[in-house]
């Protein structure tokens, strides 16, 4: 998906699904406010649709936030992962390792594209996998860029990834447009595996 198509996709989300949501949510809490001093107690499931509505309009601005492109100015790549690291490493106290080879600035489509699939392992390994350690090592050779992510969780059967798990599947996505490879393997009980090649310069068009 371009970056201004993902761009409006957000922005129809926003205008739309999260206004409604949020709406719904205001109108809830006013009936509530007002109920409350009649009966006491709020009804369990009037505490619960309110939960999963907040709890909903979160989630989809979390999705917005994923859409829009990620600023790596003006440092590029390694700082970014490196703040994302510390951000992750805060959230879950996973014991996270980056290793990156000098690297020099890179098209920003892959830089982008590196840093979505770093965080989506780091959101996998927190996640799904209940991760206590992971290790993110990136190098680069003439023609390529090396990124290999390795955690220790629990891991899964990748034959039995449902296929709307979209966060494996964008990870493949994102390396296979920039005429990359993502290869993931993993096992249940032996954590999982991540290595993208993608090459530094961007395919023809």
């Amino acid at each position: 998906m371009l970056i201004r198509d993902q761009q409006l996709l957000g922005f129809e989300i926003h205008d739309g699904i999260v206004q409604e949501m949020t709406a719904a949510l205001m109108f809830l809490e006013s009936t509530a406010a007002e109920i409350e001093p009649q009966v006491g107690q709020l009804p369990d499931s009037l505490t619960q649709a309110m939960s999963l509505l907040r709890h909903a309009v979160g989630e989809a601005r979390k999705l917005i936030a994923g859409l829009q492109p990620v600023s790596l100015e003006p440092g590029g790549l390694t700082p970014a992962l490196s703040e994302l690291v510390a951000e992750f490493h805060q959230r879950s106290a996973m014991e996270i390792r980056l290793e990156i080879d000098q690297l020099e600035r890179l098209p920003a489509p892959i830089e982008h594209a590196l840093y979505r699939i770093v965080r989506e392992c780091l959101h996998n390994a927190t996640k799904h996998s209940h991760a206590t350690q992971v290790v993110i090592d990136l190098k680069q050779s003439p023609a390529e860029i090396h990124l290999s992510f390795r955690d220790n969780g629990c891991g899964f059967n990748p034959a039995q990834v449902k296929p709307n798990h979209y966060g494996l599947v964008s990870i493949r996505e994102r390396a296979g447009m920039l005429d990359g490879k993502a290869t993931i393997d993993a096992a249940p009980g032996k954590g999982c595996s991540v290595i993208v090649v993608l090459p530094r310069h961007l395919p023809a068009t």
